[in-house]
């Protein structure tokens, strides 16, 4: 199974879509394949984690201005630094940023 998506919350980045693979029980299984439009912005946070220096308080403060300049209040990134701190340590190794 390596290299298989097993289940649970789909990361930051990707979207489930179906390749043609069926279980052992011949049921249609979903893969993990990358979402460009969300995959740009796990790219700028580690461009500024990386060459910026920043942490991610500061990457969080820098996503909630992009959002309001860009008016899209859609991204689960850019909200308030409560509601997504359970999400940021594990952006650091988030398997997008090795593409």
């Amino acid at each position: 199974m390596e290299g298989q998506w097993r289940g649970g919350l789909v990361p930051y980045g990707y979207r489930l879509e179906f390749l043609g693979r069926t279980n052992k029980k011949n049921q249609p299984v979903r893969d993990l394949v990358i979402d460009e439009d969300e995959s740009t912005v796990v790219k700028e946070i580690y461009r500024l984690i990386t060459a910026e220096g920043y942490g991610t308080n500061r990457v969080a403060s820098y996503l909630n201005k992009k959002r309001h300049q860009d008016q899209t209040r859609n991204h689960p990134l850019a909200r308030d630094q409560h509601s997504s701190d359970h999400r940021k340590p594990g952006l650091q190794r988030h398997p997008a940023l090795r593409a």
